[in-house]
C-alpha cells in the first residue's frame, strides 16, 4: 500500500501524529500517545493503529527497540505542506498555482482579517510550527 511520497496526503489525526515526530525525529507509539492525549482524548491502540497505517503508507519506518518500536518519518514536514498545496491547486484552483496566488493577493485584506481571528482563538489554532518548519 506504499505510495509516492510526492502525492501523500495526510488526514487532521495523522498531521497530529506527524507533528510530533517532526519535532523528536524519532518516537515511539508511547511518545506520541503521551503528546497527542493532552490535547485530545485518544486512545493508545487508536494512535498505534493510525502509526501503523502511516508506516503502510510510506510515511513512517519503524524500528525495533527493546520492547517498543521507534517510527522515523520518511515524509518530511515540508514535502507533506508541498502535498497539500499541489492537491488544493489541483482541485480548487484548476491546476493552475497562479490562481492561487492570484486569489491571495486579492484577498489580502480579508485574509488578514482571518488570521486575526484565527491567531485570537489561542495558540491551539497557531500556525506558528508551518511557519518556522518552512524555513528549514
Amino acid at each position: 500500500m506504499k505510495k509516492d511520497l510526492n502525492s501523500l496526503i495526510l488526514t487532521k489525526h495523522e498531521l497530529k501524529i506527524m507533528d510530533v515526530i517532526w519535532a523528536s525525529k524519532e518516537a515511539t507509539v508511547r511518545d506520541v500517545y503521551n503528546a497527542v492525549s493532552r490535547k485530545r482524548k485518544l486512545s493508545y491502540s487508536t494512535i498505534s493503529s493510525e502509526m501503523r497505517r502511516l508506516e503502510k503508507k510510506g510515511a513512517l519506518v519503524s524500528t525495533e527497540k527493546g520492547k517498543a518500536y521507534c517510527y522515523i518519518p520518511l515524509l518530511s514536514r515540508r514535502q507533506a505542506i508541498a502535498n497539500h498545496l499541489t492537491y488544493l491547486v489541483d482541485n480548487v484552483f484548476d491546476g493552475d498555482p497562479e490562481k492561487l496566488l492570484e486569489f491571495v493577493i486579492r484577498n489580502m485584506f480579508e485574509l488578514k482579517e482571518l488570521l486575526s481571528i484565527f491567531y485570537a482563538r489561542g495558540p491551539r489554532h497557531s500556525i506558528k510550527k508551518v511557519d518556522e518548519s518552512v524555513a528549514s
